[in-house]
C-alpha cells in the first residue's frame, strides 16, 4: 500500500499503479483495484468505477485547460469540450476552476472528478477487475 503525500499546492500529480491514496491539500483521492465486477454501481458523484484493463497508469490529476474534451457515458463514443460540460451544469469561474481531471497515461479523461466518467473506461460485461476511484473534500 502506498500513500503518497502532498503538501504544497499543485496543478498535477502523477499517480504510479500502486498508489492507494493521495493526499492533496484540500482532499483525498483513493484507489482500489477490485476484482470481477460491482454489484452496485456508486450513487455518490464524487465515486466511479473503471474498467481495469483500459485504465494505463501513471494516471494524472490535474485542473482542467481549454480544448480538453472526453466523451461521456451515454453519448455513444461522441466526444464534448470540458467547457460545455460546465456550461451544461451552470458551473461559475471559481467551480471550473476547483474541478479535478483524471486522465491516463496517454492524457485521455477518464472521469471530469464529481461530475462524469469517459465513455471508453466504463465497466462493461467483460470487465474482469475494475478501479473504484474517489475523491473527498476536506472538511471545512
Amino acid at each position: 500500500m502506498v500513500k503518497k503525500r502532498t503538501d504544497q499546492t499543485e496543478l498535477s500529480y502523477s499517480i504510479p499503479a500502486d498508489c492507494e491514496e493521495l493526499i492533496l491539500p484540500k482532499g483525498i483521492l483513493k484507489i482500489k483495484r477490485l476484482e470481477g465486477q460491482p454489484e452496485v454501481f456508486p450513487k455518490d458523484d464524487w465515486q466511479a468505477f473503471f474498467d481495469a484493463e483500459q485504465l494505463c497508469f501513471p494516471l494524472q490529476l490535474r485542473r482542467w485547460k481549454a480544448g480538453d474534451k472526453f466523451c461521456p457515458l451515454g453519448m455513444d463514443g461522441k466526444h464534448k469540450k470540458i467547457q460545455d460540460l460546465f456550461t451544461d451544469r451552470k458551473l461559475s469561474r471559481f467551480d471550473k476552476e476547483q474541478v479535478w481531471l483524471l486522465s491516463d497515461t496517454s492524457d485521455q479523461i477518464c472521469w471530469v472528478v464529481g461530475l462524469q466518467i469517459d465513455d471508453r473506461f466504463k465497466i462493461a460485461t467483460t470487465t474482469k477487475a475494475y478501479y473504484q476511484i474517489s475523491f473527498r473534500k476536506h472538511p471545512k
